[in-house]
């Protein structure tokens, strides 16, 4: 037999239960004051964590960026090689904006540009202890040396940039441990690809020479181009690393939380 509630027996039923929902009973063994302070604690602990740990925000930003600038370097690295090898084939070196090897064309320039990135973006990240402030004053080095109005004027340049520029390399490979995951691996494949283009520098002339090989020739000519591609790749793969990972990377410390009575 089925028993019929009055008007308000249905609503008071659902109070109890919403009620019920809400506050649980209390676990024999144990206080409901202590199973109340848990959610608490552990409120506090998460903030507290948040106030002395940085957070990352924009982290699939960050690898975004990175990825764009890699293509970019990409696109930027093939049309000076291309450009080279065209005024060399085509118009005999004699289109200057086109020739890679000299230091007036816009090519000379891109690896300083990148290089000026790289040092301001290691400087943020060195005010947020994320790398060592030791990579800004041998970057600035680098900076001054790679830069041929300035490097050249002085005598065997090329031998004063090798230290510093051996050092900041092994900085930002040791230092990339502390970017994005992207960003490391990009900042460290610019380093391989820097000292291919260091070595190619030294031994490929001094190899083509050996074999009687001139300058007005394609194999000479070639290694010009890659060896100038390969710098400002290398540049601009750890300027890219840096300045997306500065760019991503924010501190965010959260509100002061008392600590409990």
């Amino acid at each position: 037999m089925i028993g019929v509630c009055s008007d308000g027996a249905i609503p008071r039923m659902r109070d109890r239960l919403d009620a019920k929902a809400r506050f649980p009973a209390t676990s024999p063994g144990r206080s409901a004051s202590s199973q109340e302070a848990r959610p608490c604690d552990t409120a506090r602990v998460v903030l507290e964590t948040a106030r002395h740990e940085p957070a990352s925000f924009g982290h699939d930003d960050t690898a975004r960026a990175t990825r764009i600038a890699v293509l970019g370097v990409f696109v930027l690295v093939t049309a000076a090689i291309g450009a080279h090898l065209i005024d060399f084939g085509v118009y005999d070196l004699r289109i200057r904006v086109m020739n890679a090897g000299l230091g007036s064309s816009p090519v000379a320039w891109v690896s300083p540009a990148a290089l000026a990135v790289a040092l301001a973006s290691t400087i943020l990240l060195a005010r947020r202890r994320q790398v060592t402030v030791a990579l800004v004053p041998v970057l600035a080095i680098v900076l001054v040396l790679s830069t041929r109005h300035l490097g050249e004027s002085l005598p065997h340049w090329q031998v004063l940039l090798l230290p510093p520029l051996g050092l900041a390399l092994f900085l930002l490979w040791r230092e990339a441990e502390a970017l994005d995951r992207l960003a490391a691996r990009t900042c460290r494949t610019g380093c391989v690809l820097l000292v291919c283009a260091f070595a190619l520098h030294v031994f490929g002339a001094a190899l083509l020479r050996s074999l009687g090989i001139g300058v007005d020739s394609w194999p000479y000519q070639v290694k010009v181009a890659l060896k100038e591609g390969l710098e400002i790749a290398g540049w601009l793969l750890v300027a890219s690393g840096l300045a997306a990972t500065a760019s991503g990377t924010r501190v965010w410390r959260g509100p002061a939380v008392e600590p409990a009575a």
